[in-house]
């Protein structure tokens, strides 16, 4: 089932929003739009991330609400731009989960944000590059190495 997580992960739509335009991102995909987003950020990489249900256990609209605005006060007060966004499911077992497209954060960076949100995977998204699913945690699934956890 765990395996499952990784599956729904991929089938995901990442989409972010900024001033009326849509910006999707697929996992394994490279997209010319997203790296012309990156560049207009001044950007070299960007990482997509949310704070809801943590650890893929769902919360409560409240308790996601709390987590979401803790996340997007995390990264204001480090400085980063970020535009808001969402992940919707593509298998339908999940409703879509408020979450952020943050620019100019290094893999280690968003990976350490989605660790301290208590995430599974973030994706990460390198310029010029196809987008990355970045898992954080080992959830037993073959081919899958353990996650060393950094404070």
């Amino acid at each position: 089932m765990q395996s499952g997580f990784v599956s729904a992960y991929r089938a995901t739509d990442y989409v972010a929003y900024s001033d009326g335009r849509v910006f999707l991102i697929r996992i394994g995909y490279h997209s010319l739009v997203i790296d012309g987003l990156l560049t207009r950020m001044k950007a070299r990489s960007g990482a997509f991330i949310t704070a809801w249900n943590p650890f893929s256990r769902s919360l409560s609209a409240g308790a996601n609400a709390y987590w979401d605005r803790e996340l997007k006060g995390y990264l204001s007060a480090r400085g980063f731009a970020y535009f808001v966004g969402e992940g919707r499911g593509g298998t339908g077992e999940w409703p879509p989960e408020s979450s952020i497209l943050a620019f100019g954060m290094s893999r280690p960076q968003a990976a350490s944000i989605g660790r301290r949100f208590r995430q599974n995977a973030i994706v990460y998204l390198p310029l010029g590059r196809p987008a990355e699913l970045v898992m954080l945690r080992w959830l037993g699934y073959p081919g899958q190495r353990p996650v060393r956890e950094t404070a």
